[in-house]
């Protein structure tokens, strides 16, 4: 070895004159040997007394390449000696089974042409007519007890492919036979043969064909050959091989060439053609075995996958009676991927057949309703919702459990809220669930769900809209669920918890619209959260308090008006927490303090509309009562004096408004103060 390279001398023995045909050559699978494509390694004769003896020039070949090398000799036509027609190569042997390997042991190869062809099954082939061809096919099971090998191999498809012109019905069986006995003992699959192999010529070919003409021991290998020629064509989305339908009592009676096309697809327009083409088999299915027929029957229906489709093979290309069609409810409703169209269908139905499929129905509902993640039409839950609250349907215990756990973890907001109308149902039949206790658990994971899809919903990411959704929600479910403390219990602090997630102002803004949900209960639990916020809070101005009270009371403007008794319950609430945080030493200094802060009791003491609560509220009725009291120490002079030093620093027109906000509104400010 030089240069991480060897070198080898190619020697064989050919055909003598074979060189008329063209220039002797190896090709291989290396570049040093043209890589199957190029001539590059030619041979000569050394010696013109020995015409059959022909060798090579050394070929130098890198070391990297010695894996596994596979070359072959050929004879190459170059253009030139074809008066300008097309260069070709033809190798010896009759395929890739008879590529040779280089043994890289030794530097000389010796070889011997492999013949190319098998010309036996060509004269066979070509002898064939209309009357001898059960003769041809015996000679061609003789020819194969001798040279077994050599005759599948030259029965191959690229020799039907180069036959098939010859339209002789006959010839045209007899290759079908080839590829019966090739496929056999070559184990290969139809999507092997190549793309342009004529399975339509040969599929016409069968047109009226009977299974006598055969000789013993051949039908296996027709039986193979067709059910190929099947699979090549419809796979192709060609519809040649329809003809089984005219031929299969013959040949497959029980129709076993079904299960050959599990995996066949159509798209909406070669559907279209097939259904189409597929009428004329109505005629040649009317005699088979019932069970045989169903097969065939499902499989025609599992192409379809909407419901125009499927009612065109139903109505089109199905034989009917009440036998076939009990057999074939399942597998068609099964196929209907819509739940307008599944409702449409039932409706569609006598009565006796909707009590036929009033148990498979619910089963293709629970089936649409598995992916979580389907899109899901209005039409579509308007008519899933009519299928699972239809009585003549067959919603058994389980299957309304589990169509409420499938539709608990639905990603869509419109599915998630018919969920309250089926639990209803549930509740109002005389299913139990004691024993598993599902329901709670379902109903947790509907709330959880739902919230979340209402929160993603919400536009502009509005929590004060969400809040009101939350407790809408509480508020459609109360009458459900408010006498099953657990799972309302459940459902309830899920609803406290995200609500508490949300900004304190937009929690109080909430207010004004959850003054519109029907159930005080529901409307408590607001409450209590609002409170709950004004107990935890650190001390706050009065400001504070008065900016929080303007946003519940959704008023921004002078005066206060407070819209609704939720809203007064808060501010009484409000007006206790602002007592509890009050601290004054002395009478003088609680006088004074008011007096500060008189533009806040201004407001709550002139407030309007909702406020006979907040008026009898104890600590301002206590506030309006100092006012007036401070009011009385003026008028009759005992005020303290260091008092009125700290009054006097207020302007005339802030305590004119000071005292008046405390004054009976039947009474005017001069009736009880002179100046």
């Amino acid at each position: 070895m030089e240069n991480n390279t060897l070198s080898f001398t190619f020697h064989i023995l050919l055909p003598e004159n074979i060189e008329r045909n063209g220039q002797p050559v190896i090709l291989g699978d290396v570049k040093e040997l043209g890589s199957w494509k190029n001539p590059i390694v030619k041979l000569r004769q050394p010696f013109p007394q020995n015409l059959t003896y022909w060798k090579s020039d050394p070929v130098t070949i890198s070391v990297s390449n010695f894996e596994k090398i596979q070359y072959k000799y050929a004879i190459h036509t170059s253009k030139s000696m074809l008066f300008g027609g097309e260069e070709k190569i033809e190798f010896e042997g009759i395929d890739s089974q008879d590529n040779r390997t280089l043994n890289i042991e030794i530097n000389d190869q010796f070889d011997i042409w492999k013949m190319h062809g098998f010309a036996f099954v060509d004269y066979i082939y070509d002898s064939i007519e209309a009357n001898n061809f059960k003769d041809k096919v015996v000679e061609y099971q003789r020819l194969l007890t001798f040279h077994n090998d050599l005759t599948i191999r030259a029965s191959n498809p690229k020799f039907i492919i180069n036959q098939i012109n010859n339209d002789l019905k006959e010839k045209r069986l007899f290759l079908c036979i080839l590829l019966g006995y090739y496929v056999s003992k070559r184990e290969v699959s139809p999507r092997e043969l190549p793309k342009n192999f004529p399975s339509n010529l040969l599929l016409n070919a069968l047109e009226n064909y009977k299974q006598e003409i055969l000789p013993l021991g051949t039908k296996d290998q027709m039986y193979t050959a067709i059910i190929t020629l099947i699979k090549h064509n419809a796979f192709q989305m060609k519809f040649d091989w329809l003809i089984i339908f005219k031929i299969m009592i013959e040949v497959d009676p029980n129709c076993t060439f079904i299960k050959h096309l599990k995996a066949l697809k159509y798209s909406d327009e070669n559907l279209a053609k097939f259904i189409e083409r597929c009428k004329i088999i109505k005629i040649y299915t009317e005699n088979i075995k019932l069970e045989s027929y169903v097969v065939i029957a499902k499989w025609l229906i599992q192409l379809c996958y909407d419901i125009d489709s499927l009612l065109k093979i139903w109505n089109d290309v199905l034989i009917h009676n009440d036998e076939i069609d009990y057999s074939l409810f399942e597998c068609f409703i099964g196929q209907i991927s819509d739940a307008v169209a599944l409702e449409f269908y039932f409706r569609s139905l006598s009565k006796d057949y909707q009590d036929r499929v009033s148990g498979i129905v619910p089963n293709q509902v629970i089936s649409l309703l598995l992916s979580p993640n389907k899109k899901w039409t209005y039409e579509n839950i308007d008519a899933i919702k009519k299928l699972l609250h239809d009585n003549n349907l067959d919603w058994h215990k389980d299957k309304v459990i589990q169509s409420l756990e499938l539709i608990s973890q639905s990603h869509t907001l419109e599915l998630l809220k018919i969920f309250p109308e089926i639990l209803d149902d549930w509740f109002r039949s005389d299913f139990s669930d004691t024993k598993e206790k599902k329901i709670p658990k379902i109903c947790v994971i509907w709330f959880k769900n739902l919230l979340s899809k209402l929160d993603t919903s919400t536009s502009n990411k509005n929590e004060s809209n969400f809040i009101f959704l939350v407790f809408q929600q509480l508020d459609l479910m109360y009458p459900l669920l408010n006498q099953r403390i657990n799972i309302w219990r459940d459902l309830t602090a899920i609803a406290i918890d995200r609500v508490k997630n949300c900004s304190e102002d937009r929690i109080f803004a909430a207010t004004k619209l959850i003054v519109q949900i029907k159930q005080d209960d529901v409307k408590k639990l607001f409450v209590e959260i609002v409170k709950d916020i004004f107990n935890k809070s650190a001390l706050q101005t009065h400001n504070q308090f008065l900016n929080k009270i303007r946003i519940i009371c959704d008023c921004e403007t002078r005066p206060l008006d407070v819209p609704n008794m939720m809203s007064e319950d808060i501010l009484y609430h409000i007006m206790n927490r602002l007592e509890s945080q009050s601290t004054v030493s002395s009478s003088s200094d609680h006088y004074l303090n008011i007096v500060k802060i008189s533009k806040f009791w201004n407001i709550i003491l002139r407030a309007t509309g909702s406020v006979a609560k907040l008026n009898s509220n104890p600590f301002v009725k206590n506030i309006k009562t100092s006012i007036n009291e401070l009011a009385g120490f003026l008028l009759e002079k005992t005020i303290d004096v260091q008092l009125l030093r700290q009054i006097l620093k207020y302007d005339d027109e802030y305590l004119f408004r000071h005292f008046d906000a405390a004054v009976d509104k039947k009474k005017a400010l001069g009736d009880v103060i002179i100046s």
